[in-house]
C-alpha cells in the first residue's frame, strides 16, 4: 500500500487479514478462515477483528503484516514467542476523521418514529438543577416527552406551568463541546437582530453537562411532516428562502466565532482514505457505497474543488446542517432550529441542502407513489422511470424556486455573488451522495433507487452550471 498511513484502508487495496483467534477449540470455519488470504472479507475472521477493536486487543495495521512467530520468523513483540500470534500496535490516529462524519450524516436514520410519552420518564439530575436554577419549577411528576434522535431531550410542562424542552448533547467531550459553543454562538449574534431569524427561545443552558432548555412550541409540525404530507407548499418554501436569507446577513461578531471551524462535508480526506476501525464495523451496503465513491477519480476532484472554494473566502452565518425537519411550523409561523452546526462559511452549503432535500425525496418516490397497483420500480421499463422521474421532479422544481426567489427577495447575498447559483447546485448534489452514505447504517445492499439518486447527484457536482436552472435556481425562477 505504499506510504499510506498504518490505520487507513483504501477499499481498492487488497483486503488485510486481521490474524486468527488462538488455535484451541476453532472449528473448521476458523481453519478455513484462517488459510484464507483476505481473512477480514470472511464473517468469522471479520467479527473477530471487530470484537478485537472494541475491546481494545491487538489490532493489525493495514500496511503490516501479521505473522506467525516460530521457527525462521521473528517475533513483532517482546512478548511473541510460543508460536503465538502477534502484531504491532496500531498508531494513534490523527484527529476524528470520519467517525464524527459517520455519525452525523446518518443521524436522521435514527430521529423517525413516534416520540415517547410518559410520566415514568427519567429525569437526570443535572436537568432537574438546570429547569430549578432557571426558576420554572420541576418536571418531576409531569407527563414527559421524549423525541427519537442522537441527543437525549425530554419535554413536558413544568409543575409552575412553563412548558419546556430540554436537550443534553451527547457525543465525545470535545465534540459536544464544540456543538455546544456553536449553538451559543448562535443565540449571541441572533441577539444583535432580535426577530430576524425566528427559532425555538433559549431559555438557559449548562455547559459543563451540555444541557440547553427551550421553551416548547405548541402544536408544532416539522417541515419533513409537512412534505411528506403534501403540506409545504410555494409560499411556505418562499417563507424559508427569506428566513435563510436573514441568516446569511446576519451581522457577524468576532467573539461569538473566535476561531476557525471548517465544515467537515464532505468529507474528502476520508472519500481517499477509510479508516480501519469504521470499516470494521461497517455494513455491506457501506462497503459497496464506499467503494464506489473511492474508485471515482472525476468526482473526489470534483468535491475537493467545492471544499476548496470555500476556504477563507466566506464569513457568512450558516445554518450548516439544513435540513426540512430543521423547520418547525406552529401557528402559521415558521422556525429554523438546532443550531449545532452554525458557523461561518458559503451560504452556498444552506441554499444546496434545501433543494438536495428535495430532489432527493423527488428521486425516491419514483418507485412507487399513491397508486398500488403499479409495479414496483424493478418491473418498471425504462420509459417508465423517466416518465416518473420527470413528474416527480416537476414536483418539487417550484418549490426550490420559490424558495429561491424568497431567498434574493430577502436580500441574501445572491446579487454580489455570481457563483453562488452554481456553488448550491453542487452543495445540492453533494446532498444527494450524503444521502447515499446515510442510508448504509442500517442496510445490507445498497437499493437501485439510492443508487440513482446518487448518480443525479454526481451529474450535479461535476456539471452544476449545466444544471442549475433544472434545480431551480435559474434567473427566472
Amino acid at each position: 500500500m505504499g506510504g499510506a498511513p498504518a490505520d487507513s484502508l483504501r477499499l481498492r487495496d487488497p483486503l488485510p487479514p486481521p490474524g486468527p483467534p488462538a488455535r484451541s477449540g476453532r472449528s473448521r470455519r476458523w481453519e478455513r478462515c484462517r488459510r484464507s488470504p483476505r481473512r477480514v472479507a470472511c464473517p468469522a475472521g471479520r467479527r473477530a477483528a471487530a470484537a478485537r477493536a472494541r475491546e481494545g486487543g491487538p489490532r493489525r495495521a493495514a500496511s503490516a503484516p501479521v505473522r506467525r512467530v516460530g521457527r525462521g520468523a521473528a517475533p513483532h513483540g517482546p512478548e511473541a514467542g510460543g508460536g503465538r500470534w502477534r502484531s504491532p500496535p496500531l498508531p494513534a490516529r490523527r484527529g476524528p476523521r470520519y467517525k464524527a462524519t459517520v455519525e452525523s450524516s446518518g443521524r436522521e436514520l435514527a430521529e423517525t418514529g413516534p416520540p415517547v410519552t410518559s410520566a415514568a420518564l427519567p429525569v437526570e439530575e443535572p436537568v432537574r438543577r438546570l429547569i430549578a436554577r432557571l426558576g420554572l419549577g420541576s418536571l418531576d411528576g409531569s407527563e414527559l416527552s421524549s423525541h427519537p434522535g442522537r441527543n437525549d431531550n425530554w419535554s413536558g410542562v413544568t409543575d409552575t406551568g412553563a412548558a419546556v424542552f430540554v436537550k443534553k448533547l451527547r457525543g465525545g467531550a470535545g465534540e459536544s463541546l464544540r456543538r455546544y459553543r456553536r449553538i451559543m454562538a448562535f443565540e449571541r449574534m441572533a441577539g444583535d437582530a432580535p426577530g430576524a431569524v425566528p427559532h425555538p427561545e433559549l431559555l438557559g443552558g449548562d455547559e459543563e453537562n451540555r444541557l440547553l432548555a427551550f421553551a416548547l412550541l405548541d402544536d408544532v409540525r416539522s417541515g419533513s411532516e409537512l412534505a411528506a404530507d403534501e403540506g409545504f407548499g410555494p409560499e411556505l418554501a418562499h417563507t424559508a428562502g427569506r428566513t435563510l436569507a436573514a441568516l446569511h446577513r446576519m451581522p457577524r461578531r468576532a467573539d461569538a466565532l473566535p476561531r476557525p471551524d471548517p465544515h467537515p462535508f464532505p468529507p474528502t480526506e476520508d472519500l481517499r482514505e477509510l479508516p480501519l476501525h469504521v470499516y470494521l464495523g461497517a455494513t455491506g451496503a457501506f462497503i459497496q457505497a464506499w467503494g464506489l465513491l473511492q474508485r471515482d477519480r472525476p468526482l473526489l476532484g470534483a468535491l475537493e474543488r467545492l471544499r476548496a472554494s470555500e476556504d477563507g473566502r466566506f464569513d457568512v452565518p450558516v445554518h450548516g446542517d439544513l435540513r426540512l425537519d430543521q423547520f418547525l411550523v406552529t401557528d402559521g409561523c415558521l422556525y429554523l432550529s438546532d443550531w449545532e452546526e452554525f458557523r461561518l462559511g458559503d451560504p452556498a452549503r444552506d441554499i444546496g441542502a434545501f433543494a438536495g432535500e428535495w430532489l432527493h425525496r423527488a428521486v425516491l418516490r419514483i418507485p412507487v407513489d399513491g397508486d398500488a397497483a403499479e409495479p414496483l420500480a424493478g418491473a418498471l421499463t425504462h420509459e417508465q422511470v423517466v416518465a416518473r422521474g420527470s413528474r416527480e421532479l416537476g414536483r418539487v422544481v417550484p418549490l426550490v424556486a420559490s424558495f429561491w426567489r424568497g431567498y434574493r427577495e430577502g436580500g441574501g447575498p445572491a446579487a454580489g455573488d455570481p457563483g453562488l447559483a452554481e456553488r448550491a447546485t453542487a452543495y445540492a448534489g453533494w446532498h444527494l451522495i450524503d444521502r447515499l452514505i446515510a442510508s448504509t447504517r442500517e442496510n445490507g445492499r445498497l437499493s437501485a433507487i439510492v443508487r440513482a439518486a446518487a448518480g443525479i447527484g454526481r451529474t450535479a457536482v461535476l456539471d452544476p452550471g449545466g444544471f442549475v436552472s433544472t434545480v431551480g435556481f435559474g434567473e427566472a425562477a
